[in-house]
C-alpha cells in the first residue's frame, strides 16, 4: 500500500516537472513573440 502510495507521489512530481518546463519554454516563447511584435512593427 505504502509503495503504492510512492508511486502515485513519484508520477505527480514527475508530471508536475514536466508541467513547469512545459510553461516555462511557453513563456518564454510568448515573450520572443511579443518582443518581436512591439520591434517588428
Amino acid at each position: 500500500m505504502e509503495q503504492n502510495c510512492r508511486l502515485v507521489l513519484f508520477k505527480a512530481e514527475m508530471i508536475l516537472a514536466m508541467l513547469g518546463l512545459v510553461a516555462h519554454v511557453l513563456l518564454k516563447e510568448i515573450n520572443h513573440i511579443i518582443t518581436s511584435l512591439k520591434y517588428g512593427l
